[in-house]
């Protein structure tokens, strides 16, 4: 029987998988045990390789703040490509093919990144695997959220970063007001009394 975790289910894609995750039950197949680590692993180093390329060449192109950030960024990324490259090769993935796209923004370029992470956060067959990816998505996120910072941008503008297009949800505004009219409405009962002449 399929059995995931809370944990695992928000690696999944959280409410979204739920359905998925339901219709498979009493199916014996974990889909953490397909085999993917290779393809999912190879999908990691390569949008890390691309947050390095992208944030390398921000970093020569940038000014002030915005080049310690991304030079940080170029350098944390090759590290976690490195590694990836090590993890993907000992799973049997080919070698990486090209450096990535130099006309694609450090921020998309982390959101696609973080995208891979959680993928394989929730997908790789082994714990100490999957925890490699939420340790990089992690940091990923930091990144991220250190770049809007720098770019005088809110570093946190949802509670969940996923790397998708599609934005998770998000708590309403503080200077959101909302007004509750109540009107109570007074009922009258009138009792009539006749009296008339008796028997």
């Amino acid at each position: 029987m399929l059995t995931v975790s809370r944990r695992g289910l928000l690696a999944l894609g959280g409410a979204g998988a739920a359905g998925t995750v339901l219709s498979a039950c009493g199916e014996p197949d974990d889909p953490r045990e397909d085999g993917r680590d290779a393809e999912l692993l190879a999908a990691e180093r390569d949008a890390e390789t691309a947050v390095q390329v992208a944030a390398s060449a921000a970093a020569g192109q940038g000014s002030g703040k915005e080049v310690e950030v991304t030079a940080n960024i170029a350098e944390a990324s090759s590290r976690r490509a490195e590694e990836l490259q090590t993890l993907a090769e000992d799973a049997g993935a080919p070698a990486a093919e090209g450096g990535g796209s130099t006309t694609r923004s450090v921020s998309q370029a982390l959101d696609d990144a973080l995208a891979a992470h959680r993928e394989a956060a929730g997908l790789l067959s082994t714990e100490e695997l999957r925890a490699d990816a939420m340790g990089f998505m992690v940091e990923a996120a930091a990144e991220q959220a250190a770049l809007s910072l720098s770019a005088g941008e809110d570093p946190v503008p949802y509670a969940f970063v996923t790397g998708l297009s599609e934005q998770p949800l998000e708590a309403s505004s503080e200077d959101t007001t909302t007004t509750t009219e109540s009107t109570t409405t007074k009922s009258e009962t009138t009792t009539t009394t006749t009296e008339g002449d008796g028997p």
